[in-house]
């Protein structure tokens, strides 16, 4: 589940990957939504479950999230061309 990708550092793309795996299994079961933050001008606009299929990843990789159990936002932010890495984290 997303909440156990807190607090760790995404640092390679094998890491990545995993993450992405993990956040796809979660809106497929219909625990997560993944949504589009207009107010955030570098918010990735794509569906990572394609994202998944491609295996293309972006250059900055900011994706947002809402648990539709509790409400609680989620935003993935990573960026990959330099490998400066990222996280998840949970929004106030």
């Amino acid at each position: 589940m997303i909440d156990q990708l807190l607090n760790n550092k995404i640092s390679d793309v094998q890491t990545l990957y995993k993450v992405l795996n993990i956040l796809v299994k979660d809106i497929n079961s219909g625990i997560i939504e993944q949504f589009h933050n207009s107010d955030d001008l570098f918010c990735t606009n794509l569906d990572i479950r394609k994202l998944q299929k491609t295996q293309n990843i972006p250059d900055v990789l900011r994706c947002y999230f809402i648990n539709k159990n509790t409400g609680t936002k989620y935003m993935l932010d990573v960026e990959t061309y330099h490998g400066l890495g990222g996280s998840i984290k949970i929004l106030d």
